[in-house]
């Protein structure tokens, strides 16, 4: 039997990535290990399945599964007939990417840490093809309305509003750095009637009411319980991720990621999480006594991971790191049933943003730095300030960036090793944007909720006093960096949590908690550490 439709709402937007965005494709590729999707004529795009989820996913975490279920269709089984459900009043086209004017895909690697020795683990290396920030993605859909009080309605039109708040992200890797995107200014909506003659013969000719903007922008949305954090600093010295590939005369050069049509340096989102993850996880296992077991291939690796924080590998989801910073799926977790309460296991409470250098200069004056020579036709030494590398760098107006040599030591002679010689292309100087994060508490358990805040308290004080290095040659004299102040600003959170945006930097320190939070937030993680088995240990706020 066909469904009764009253009308339609014709959705007409763009989005535009406020970072980098990968959405992957099926398709092999030799230069990735994670290609992006490509469509049949071979342009980048993005499926409508995927944004078509990304806008479920969503709305599920603000509304009632069955309103859900109503608008978006169901399939489920049945006792007593084989299945139920129906299909999506909403349809979602693929969304075509633009790129922004004189950028290409980048690429962003990602290497796992061995949790003993500090350095890449064995086998745990991959690269991903990313849309840069200033992406272009076209929005077109259909919704099919059965009436006035519609409840697809409302939950389209406030999905809208939370896409032009930038709530709804796409794509992998979306807690580090990734898959921020926010709907412009060019949406329109169209109201078509297909119940009376004149709606049909304005559907006819493509007309129908154009729904006022003001119907969207004044919607409320429900605030999850959630800590904004804004970190400014400084760097101390040479602070860079290394970029994959190498120059002519520089062998090591910093990553650069587009920001509209120019290119800037970068820490990624994913980088700076993992430096983060791995304190957390030290002061994990030092408070509870644990060992990391050794790596000897990528699957001991996996396991490292899971008992790196104590837990049983078999019940990642109960992991305090495994819920703060996200933890992988697996055959178990699939057989077992869901908890009764709380969040599903997977996607990690923090959100990372990609830290951006605030120097901007353009694709074709950091091609000219990639390709300078530091020869001359005769192969007579160009270096110095007359060198081309200088003379592009220059032009580019990064005369902080310079060209550093090392040489690796023959432990026999004492001298410098045969071969041995490199370059890298450090930036001095340089003033870089705040370090964002994200703490979204319904991702977790209510249990875990004061602790996860005291963890990451925890780590922040690390990074404070300069335990956490950043980026590339940590152990080699770079990525020291000077914390300057501390932002918190809680939404949705109880009045004692609330009370974070108190909390200032003094004296290269964290202060500025209440007697109340301070020991509520004591007592949640003492409970925590009793509860595995180690009622003796106090947190720290020296």
């Amino acid at each position: 039997m066909a469904r009764k439709i009253a009308s339609r709402l014709l959705i007409s937007g763009s989005l535009m990535t406020c970072g980098p965005l990968h959405v992957g494709g099926a398709e092999d590729n030799s230069d990735v290990d994670l290609a992006l999707a490509v469509n049949g004529s071979g342009v980048f795009y993005v499926p409508g399945t995927s944004l078509a989820g990304a806008i479920r996913g969503w709305l599920s975490r603000q509304l009632d599964e069955k309103t859900v279920n109503g608008v978006w269709g169901f399939q489920e089984e049945s006792e007593k007939e084989a299945e139920q459900g129906f299909a999506s009043f909403v349809f979602v086209e693929d969304g075509i990417v633009k790129l922004p004017p004189g950028t290409i895909a980048e690429t962003r690697d990602g290497v796992g840490i061995d949790r003993v020795f500090g350095a890449a683990a064995e086998g745990v290396k991959y690269d991903r093809a990313v849309l840069p920030a200033g992406t272009g993605i076209k929005l077109d859909m259909t919704v099919e309305l059965a009436g006035g009080h519609d409840p697809a309605r409302h939950s389209i039109l406030t999905a809208l509003r939370a896409m032009q708040l930038g709530k709804i992200r796409l794509g992998a890797a979306k807690t580090r750095g990734l898959g921020r995107v926010r709907l412009k200014d060019d949406l329109t909506i169209r109201e078509q009637e297909l119940n009376s003659f004149r709606g049909m013969l304005n559907t006819l000719r493509r007309d129908g009411r154009i729904l006022d903007a003001e119907e969207i922008t004044s919607l409320s949305l429900t605030a999850n319980p959630v800590l904004d954090v804004k970190i400014p600093w400084v760097p101390r010295g040479p602070v860079m991720v290394k970029a994959e590939h190498t120059g002519v005369s520089v062998d090591m050069l910093p990553l650069v990621s587009a920001r509209n049509s120019d290119l800037t340096f970068v820490l990624p989102g994913s980088s700076i999480k993992g430096a983060l993850r791995s304190q957390a996880e030290r002061i994990i296992r030092t408070v509870c006594g644990i060992n990391a077991p050794r790596v000897k291939n990528r699957d001991d690796f996996m396991r490292q991971i899971e008992m790196s924080t104590g837990e049983d590998a078999h019940a990642p989801a109960s992991s305090l790191i495994g819920g703060l910073f996200g933890s992988r799926g697996s055959v178990e977790m699939e057989e077992k049933e869901p908890p009764p309460h709380g969040p599903l296991p997977g996607l990690g409470a923090l959100t990372v943003e990609d830290c951006y250098a605030s120097c901007r200069f353009t694709p074709q004056q950091w091609e000219e730095i990639e390709k300078a020579a530091n020869v001359n036709d005769k192969g007579e030494s160009l270096e110095g300030r007359g060198s081309p590398l200088q003379t592009a760098l220059t032009t580019a107006c990064l005369t902080d960036l310079q060209q550093a040599f090392h040489v690796a030591i023959d432990r026999w002679t004492g001298g410098a090793a045969d071969g041995a010689l490199y370059t890298v292309l450090e930036p001095h100087g340089l003033t870089w944007e705040p370090i964002e994060l994200t703490l979204d508490l319904s991702r977790l358990p209510e249990k875990d909720q004061h602790p996860a805040v005291m963890c990451l308290l925890l780590t922040l004080r690390d990074l404070i006093a300069g335990r956490i290095p950043l980026g590339f040659s940590v152990n080699r004299g770079m990525g020291s960096l000077e914390v300057t102040g501390i932002e918190i600003t809680p939404e949705n959170l109880n009045s004692e949590l609330s009370q974070l945006q108190d909390v200032r930097i003094l004296n290269g320190k964290l202060d500025g908690f209440s007697d109340d939070l301070k020991g509520t937030l004591e007592r949640a993680w003492a409970n925590w550490l009793e509860g595995g088995g180690n009622d003796s240990l106090r947190a720290s706020w020296e």
